[in-house]
């Protein structure tokens, strides 16, 4: 993929009336066709687990905007499932 300016793209995202939901649909698809998100996301669950605090507090302020909630009940949700599974 060719290289995209950001500049470019942030303005015309927050000049356009239609981008509410086409971020997250874009997002979503790429992490649909990234064969390894599986394996990016569970890097960054284990940078979490044994990072510092103020790795944890980025980590959790980015996935709090993305999905509502940090990584610390991503992965207690997790575990909780993992035991019901069990």
């Amino acid at each position: 993929m060719e290289k995209i300016d950001y500049e470019a793209g942030a303005s015309h995202v927050l000049d356009s009336d239609a981008w509410n939901t086409a971020l997250l649909e874009l997002l979503t698809a790429e992490m649909d066709a990234d064969g390894d998100a599986a394996k990016y996301i569970n890097r960054l669950a284990r940078k979490y687990i044994l990072g510092s605090q103020e790795r944890r507090d980025h980590i959790d302020h980015v996935l709090i905007h993305i999905c509502g909630w940090g990584m610390d009940t991503l992965l207690a949700k997790l575990g909780q499932q993992m035991r019901e599974v069990a």
